[in-house]
């Protein structure tokens, strides 16, 4: 084991800048739940997520909550009791970190609660079904009901791990309330909840890649009810200590093993029968591997150029997440013939762009560069959201959503921004309807013959 100085310069390496023992170490976080809400799976599922998340960045959090045992559909992070369970998971984050809970309420830096807190003016978060809230406890709108549904409280999490890092970090126009739902993509009161989730057979699905937003894809997989008849993650890269600040899947036991493997183990655990390649996907495409092989292809990886590399071997219906540079969290939808395709989303740029940055501190000096720094909830909020587009091509009526989603966690309002990318004149990826046809017109989510 690696003493704690070498532990947070190799875990902070992309976030040295704000992270120092005068700035964000010298924060305490204190997180707690309502009995009410430590009951269901929703609120557990928060709860586990926020604490994994803090985990990645915070080195003091207190926990207050009930002793009461961890909800059965959640046994893939383990079978014992909530706090306990809570308080593992972070120090596997973080094995340096003081961690600890309490009965009462803490005198902490930054304070949020799950649930509704009857006394305290704080903060509160809650999940439900395909709805995410944060607001005060007293004008909180979400039921009380159950839902076993991991997207909203995932992304409820995510809301509040925003709020938390915001507030530590000072930031003016912190988002304050805010309700959203995965199923319509609106918020405040044209928000819908979507039905409940059935067990569906998605078909034969591919990740590529399985780094922070496919690690985050896969964390969530076993949650959401659905059999796969292929499921294939391709990835060659080990997991370093720099993955340990945004990835909730990765672990202090998981350096040095490759990405592709972890995600694997973790989901055969899981009772997620999957398969691993440990190779670029440039590396595998023809010889070992063909696209019209499975039913749904999820490209999350941007190096090599293999974006442009899987448009040109005419995939199957795509979804995707990615983060961008200003706390953005984005999925797309990308439906052959009908909507556009992957090298119209992303024209190849000069540099692969950096996971889950965002910009931390204007400098106050004229010409000098903003901080920056990777953000622990990035890449889990763009996999909730691409998530949230995969589940719903198995749901029949599902909303006629635009294919593009945009959610800023620097936003004052957390308001989704939607909208329908087109193709683009002679982006050159585009497939040619004939040939798209004969190769994957029998793929389980193919659009119809008349589509286009």
């Amino acid at each position: 084991m690696i003493s704690a100085e070498e532990f947070y310069t190799k875990r902070d390496a992309r976030t040295a800048e704000w992270l120092d023992p005068t700035g964000l170490h010298a924060v305490s976080l204190g997180i707690s739940i309502d009995e009410v809400e430590a009951q269901t799976f929703a609120g557990q599922l928060a709860f586990l997520l926020l604490v994994n998340m803090s985990a990645r960045w915070c080195q003091r959090i207190t926990l207050v909550a009930p002793d009461v045992p961890l909800h059965t559909a959640l046994y893939c992070w383990g079978t014992n009791q909530l706090v306990d369970n809570a308080l593992a998971l972070a120090q596997r984050a973080d094995p340096y970190g003081i961690f600890q809970d309490q009965c009462e309420p803490v005198a902490a830096s930054v304070r949020i609660h799950l649930g509704r807190h009857p006394t305290l003016p704080i903060s509160c978060i809650r999940g439900r079904g395909w709805l995410s809230e944060l607001r005060h406890s007293d004008d909180m709108k979400l039921k009380d009901d159950d839902s076993i549904n991991p997207l909203g409280p995932a992304l409820a999490a995510c809301m509040g791990a925003s709020y938390m890092l915001r507030h530590a970090l000072r930031h003016d126009d912190v988002c304050e309330t805010a309700i959203l739902s995965l199923w319509n993509l609106h918020h405040g009161g044209a928000v819908i909840d979507g039905p409940d989730l059935q067990k569906s057979d998605i078909g034969r699905v591919l990740l590529i890649g399985a780094g922070a937003v496919g690690a985050s894809i896969a964390y969530l997989l076993p949650l959401l009810n659905l059999n796969f008849s292929d499921l294939c993650i391709i990835n060659p890269d080990q997991v370093d200590y720099s993955n340990l600040n945004r990835v909730p899947l990765f672990f202090i036991e998981h350096i040095g093993v490759p990405k592709s493997e972890v995600v694997h183990n973790y989901l055969c655990a899981a009772s997620v029968p999957s398969r691993y390649i440990g190779k670029w996907f440039n590396d595998v495409i023809g010889p070992e591997l063909s696209l019209q092989n499975f039913d749904v292809v999820i490209p999350v990886a941007n190096e090599h150029g293999v974006r442009a590399a899987v448009q040109a071997n005419y995939p199957p219906v795509m979804i995707h997440g990615s983060t961008g540079s200003q706390w953005d969290a984005y999925a797309g939808r990308h439906i052959p013939l009908v909507d556009d395709c992957l090298v119209c989303r992303f024209p190849q740029p000069a540099a692969a762009p950096r996971c889950a940055q965002g910009v931390l501190k204007e400098q106050e000096s004229a010409g000098a560069a903003p901080l920056t720094g990777a953000l622990p909830f990035l890449s889990l909020a763009a996999g909730v959201l691409a998530l949230a587009d995969l589940v719903k091509l198995v749901i029949p009526g599902d909303p006629p959503n635009a294919n593009t989603t945009i959610l800023s966690f620097k936003s004052a309002n957390l308001r989704p921004m939607i909208f329908d990318r087109v193709p683009r004149a002679n982006c050159g990826g585009c497939p040619d309807p004939v040939v798209w046809q004969k190769l994957n017109g029998s793929s389980r989510h193919a659009p119809s013959s008349g589509a286009g």
